[in-house]
C-alpha cells in the first residue's frame, strides 16, 4: 500500500524537485495523513470514522467515538517515504507487519472500512503553501539552468555554423 504525490499533476510544480524538497514535501503528507488519522477524520471525506462497537471498545478500553486507528501507534508510527524522484515522492511503510492491517482498516477486508490512507487536494495545496518559498527558488533555479543550457546550446550552434562555413570556404579556395 503505497501513495504517491506526483509533483506535477498533484501540486502543479512544472520542473524537477531535488530530495531535500522532495522528502520534506512527502514528510509533510505524512504529518497531514496521521494528524487527521488521529482526529478520526477519512481520507476520503473528512467525516468522523464509524465507531467502534461498545464491545470492542471497551475490550480496548476507549469510547465508542474515539476511533483514531491508534490504539498502540505502531500503523501510524510505521509511515515513511519510501522513493524519492524528479518528479514525484511514494508514501509507504517501513513495517511489512504493518500493511495488512493498515490495507484491512483502509479498504475494511476484515474490519470496518475507515479509508484513512490518502490525501485531499486541500491538503496538497497546504502542504504546497508551506513550502511555497522553497519552491520558487527551485523554480528560479530551475529556469536560470534552463537559461544557461538554451545559451550553451546556442554558442555550440554558432560554433559549428561557423565552422561550417571555415571549411566550405577551405574547400572552395582549394578547388
Amino acid at each position: 500500500m503505497e501513495l504517491e504525490i506526483d509533483f506535477k499533476s498533484d501540486l502543479g510544480l512544472d520542473f524537477p524537485v531535488n530530495n531535500t524538497l522532495a522528502k520534506a514535501i512527502g514528510d509533510a503528507a505524512i504529518k497531514t495523513i496521521v494528524k487527521r488519522t488521529e482526529s478520526g477524520k477519512r481520507s476520503d471525506t473528512g467525516q468522523k470514522f464509524k465507531k467502534y462497537k461498545a464491545s470492542y471498545a471497551k475490550s480496548k478500553g476507549v469510547g465508542v467515538g474515539d476511533v483514531n486507528l491508534k490504539l498502540f501507534g505502531d500503523m501510524l508510527d510505521s509511515l515513511d517515504v519510501v522513493e524519492v524522484g524528479l518528479d514525484s515522492v511514494t508514501i509507504g511503510f517501513d513495517s511489512s507487519a504493518e500493511k495488512p492491517k493498515a490495507f484491512n482498516h483502509h479498504v475494511g477486508d476484515t474490519l470496518p472500512k475507515r479509508p484513512w490512507f490518502g490525501i485531499q487536494k486541500k491538503e496538497l495545496n497546504k502542504i504546497k503553501g508551506e513550502f511555497s518559498s522553497r519552491i520558487r527558488v527551485e523554480s528560479s533555479r530551475e529556469e536560470e539552468e534552463r537559461k544557461r543550457i538554451r545559451a550553451r546550446e546556442r554558442a555550440e550552434e554558432e560554433a559549428i555554423e561557423e565552422i561550417a562555413e571555415q571549411i566550405a570556404g577551405q574547400v572552395l579556395n582549394f578547388g
